[in-house]
């Protein structure tokens, strides 16, 4: 195959004429990016409700400490008052 085309081009450029190149297919993009791997659909899901818990966990472990600083805000106080200071 490869003679006959090294043939082809010694004969059209013996004449005075260029060969045909040939348009080659670019593949695009588009056609790999549009595919999707397995499962990332599923894990998107699985990783928001994983970070709504995390919210909903920030928010409890805020309102425990803000008891506690109370908590300890109020010892402070009894204890000051124990020990006569003002």
């Amino acid at each position: 195959m490869l003679f006959q085309k090294e043939q082809e081009h010694k004969v059209l450029k013996s004449t005075g004429q260029k060969p045909k190149k040939r348009k080659r297919e670019k593949k695009g993009l588009e056609g790999i990016l549009a595919k999707q791997n397995k499962g990332v659909a599923e894990r998107s899901k699985r990783d928001a409700d994983v970070a709504a818990q995390g919210a909903a966990t920030v928010e409890n472990a805020q309102k425990k400490l803000a008891e506690k600083a109370e908590l300890y805000q109020k010892m402070i106080c009894m204890y000051s008052y124990r020990i006569g200071i003002d």
